[in-house]
């Protein structure tokens, strides 16, 4: 039988404000996660299969190339 390798482990979404985005995910949402501060340096929630990250947004685009890292790009509202 071929193993399936097309699976997503784990998901992370770069924040601009780790303080806002732990509030929404943890406290409105009821995600459930370890962490107990207000404004980790980043947080894994514990979820059933897909794990889900929330990691600053500016280290992310840094994370990705160093040396050029992409331009954020603001989240359209509506």
């Amino acid at each position: 039988m071929k193993k399936n390798m097309n699976r997503v482990t784990g998901i992370c979404l770069g924040v601009i404000d780790m303080k806002k985005s732990l509030q929404f995910y943890r406290d409105k949402l009821g995600f459930k996660t370890d962490e107990t501060g207000d404004n980790p340096d980043m947080v894994f929630f514990c979820t059933p299969g897909t794990k889900l990250e929330l990691y600053p947004l500016d280290l992310l685009a840094k994370d990705i190339d160093p040396g050029n890292p992409p331009a954020p790009v603001p989240a359209s509202e509506g």
